[in-house]
This record gives C-alpha cells, structure tokens and sequence, in this order.
C-alpha cells in the first residue's frame, strides 16, 4: 500500500470515528433538557468566578473555605432546615442525637459557642476552666476531669396521687426506652393511674423512629404517621402495634410554639385517635423530613426530602398541631408572700375552727398536692395546672350518671 493511500485510509478512519462520536454527541444532546444545559453553564460560571477569586482577591483565599461557602449559599436557597455540615456541625449532630458525649456535664445559656468544642473530650482527660464570678477580685482555675455526660430526654414525677407528669425535651436514640421505664415507675407509685400529663413544651424534635415510639406506646392499632416527596421512594407509613402493657388512662399533651417535628408528630397522631387531649398554643409547624447524607469529607448534607402528616392527612408543615384546649402561658404577677398576703381569709383559716366533724383544729388542712416542689410549679405554671384540672375533670365527668346510660 502506498503512503498516499495510507493516508487515505487514516483520514477515513478518523472522520468515521468523528462523525461516530459527533451522532453520539448529538443523541445525548437531545437527550439533555434545556433545564440541564443550564446548570452545566452555570457550573462553569462557578468555575470561572472561582478562579478569578483565587488569582485576584486582596489577600489569598482558601479554596477549600470557598467552595464550602458556595455549598452552603446553595443550600440556604431550598428552605430554613437544608443545610452544609461541616465535620465538626456533623459530629455534633451525632452527639445530640446519640445522647451522651464526654465532657464536664455543665448547663450553659449560649450553646454555639466555640468553648463548647473545647470542653467537650475524651472520658479521663482534664480540662481547665477559667472562672470569674461574684465575690472574686480575679478569675480562678478549676481542674475538671471529663466523663460520659448521658442527656436526659425524659424526666418524670408524680403530681398528685394518681396524676402523673412525664417531660419530653427531645427525640434522642433512647427517648422510648427511657419513656417505657418512666411509665413503669409512675403506674406503680399512682394505683390506679388517673391521668398523665405529656409535656413536650419546647420540644424542638429530633428522630423519627423515636416520635413513632413513642406515639404507639399510648396506640394499638392504626397509622401514627407518613411522609410524601417528591421520589415514590421518599414516602413512608408507619403504624401501631398492639401493647403488651397497654396504658387505659387519659391522657393531655402539652405543647407550644416551641413543640416542632417529631412532638408534632405525637401530638397529631394521639390527637386523631381521640387518644389524649391536647392543650396549650398552637405549635411551630415544622413538618418537613430532613434526610442526613454523609459525604466523603466526613462533612453531611441535611436535605429535606419529604413533608410529614398526621393520620387523617393534615400537614403539619407552616401548620402545626391546634390544640383542643386553648391555654396561653400567663407569667406570675405577684410573689409568693404578695398572694398570701392578699388572699380572702376563709373560714379554714380562722384559729380553733370546726373541722365539720364536730371537732376543732389549728392551722389549715394538709397540703394535697404530692410534694411541694410539685405544688409550687402548678402555682407558677397555669398551663400545666389547667392540664391537671382537665385530667381531674375527666375523671368526675367518668363517674356522672348520664356517662354510664
């Protein structure tokens, strides 16, 4: 074969694999929406502003830091809840919802605080805290030695005899254990058990799995929740199981506008069932679902992917949970020793009164409520006292006469 033909030959073969590759080009081109083409077009924008930055900012700019600030203007663009977390905001997120860290176990009042990370350790190690308050003419070191710090989400007590009180202040990995245990303890100090009170006042939410828990403790049978999305595979139901230990007393949950996600989720689906009355202000009405996503950076991404509703189809989102018994938070206006000093005297009040039994007493009757630690927060918290009086209520209207035809 010639050289001439050679050439030939190469250039056929070279404009066959042209025209090849250009067909293949032009069949995915069409198969490309106008819609993608302009995220390409915008990602080299990206691109390009990127590198303009990097070569003529005052002062020389961290790619990483860039991008990740990209990332995080991308997201603020869906919705409040979609967010870039960094590996630190991801190991925090672990941390709260797992439940316990290692760490010194102190209350502080602002929580995004870089000390906090500093406090925070391995169970053993020591940390020193500089202090500075009233009756120090200078700060003073304090040697701590870190432990596992285990965040209570349940906290539980008797009211009154036979009225109990159970606080949720969040939804963790342990929440409907700790629940189930709670639950235990206040049926055999009140027996019979009158009525429970369900505090999830300010209860920002937390994990799923845990809310649907803890709802189907109080149901048997039926739906608790479901999600929808956009992608068939987003959407999930979830429903109730028979109790091994069921719980056959009323029930009031208390929220407000700082009861959001999974309280809502209790709150809807105990309120559908007729299960518990709910009483309080109407609550945040965050019903969407967040997906976490972890990436290759050790970083995550929190993309909401579905929107949250209540068994007979409400959407909780922008929503929330209306309660059956509207209370608004009144703050005490006057002191203790100020209400006493106004009260009406009453006849139990007068020395060496009569009893009603023919006999005589000094003083007043016996204080009813269970404790006087208890007694004090009725008195400073109108909603969990009305609460109480609902479940009291209940249990007078049960025995009326016209309850039983």
């Amino acid at each position: 074969m010639s050289i001439r033909k050679l050439r030939l030959t190469i250039l056929a073969v070279i404009l066959v694999g042209l025209v090849a590759v250009f067909a293949w080009e032009r069949l995915s081109i069409q198969k490309v929406s106008a819609e993608d083409k302009t995220v390409y077009e915008q990602l080299q924008v990206f691109s390009d502003v990127l590198d303009i930055v990097q070569e003529n900012y005052v002062e020389e700019a961290d790619s990483e830091e860039l991008v990740e600030g990209a990332i995080t203007g991308m997201l603020k663009t869906l919705d409040p809840h979609s967010s870039y977390l960094n590996p630190d905001a991801y190991k925090e997120l672990q941390v709260e919802t797992k439940g316990s860290f290692g760490g010194i176990g102190i209350e502080i009042t602002i929580r995004d605080m870089e000390a906090v990370k500093k406090m925070r350790g391995p169970k053993g190690t020591k940390v020193v805290l500089t202090i500075m308050r009233e009756g120090f003419t200078k700060p003073k070191d304090f040697v701590i030695t870190r432990a596992t710090v285990a965040i209570k989400s349940v906290r539980a007590k008797t009211l009154e005899p036979g009225y109990g009180y159970l606080r949720l202040s969040q939804f963790q990995s342990t929440t409907a254990r700790d629940l189930r245990q709670a639950l235990t303890k206040l049926e055999k100090e009140n027996q019979p058990m009158k009525g429970l009170i369900l505090d999830m006042r300010n209860n920002p939410g937390g994990l799923l799995d845990q809310a649907v828990k803890v709802s189907d403790e109080f149901l048997d049978e039926g739906l608790i929740v479901y999600t929808g999305g956009r992608l068939k595979s987003q959407d999930m139901r979830f429903e109730a199981h028979t109790n091994t230990r069921p719980h056959h007393y009323p029930i009031v949950v208390l929220v407000n506008e700082g009861s959001a996600s999974a309280a809502e989720i209790v709150a809807g689906a105990l309120q559908d069932h007729k299960r518990a009355v709910v009483a309080g202000v109407e609550t945040f009405g965050k019903g969407s679902v967040q997906t976490v996503m972890p990436l290759r950076n050790g970083a995550a991404l929190r993309l909401t992917t579905s929107l949250y509703y209540t068994p007979s189809g409400r959407s909780i989102q922008a929503k929330g949970i209306e309660p059956d018994i509207v209370v608004e938070r009144e703050l005490p206006r006057k002191r203790d020793d100020e209400r006493e000093r106004l009260r009406v005297i009453r006849e139990e009040d007068l020395k060496n009164h009569m009893d009603g039994e023919g006999k005589t007493e000094s003083g007043t009757k016996p204080d009813p409520t269970h404790d006087s630690e208890s007694k004090q927060q009725l008195e400073s918290d109108n909603q969990l006292a009305r609460a109480l009086e609902v479940l009291k209520s209940w249990e007078i209207l049960s025995q009326m006469k016209y309850a039983h035809e």
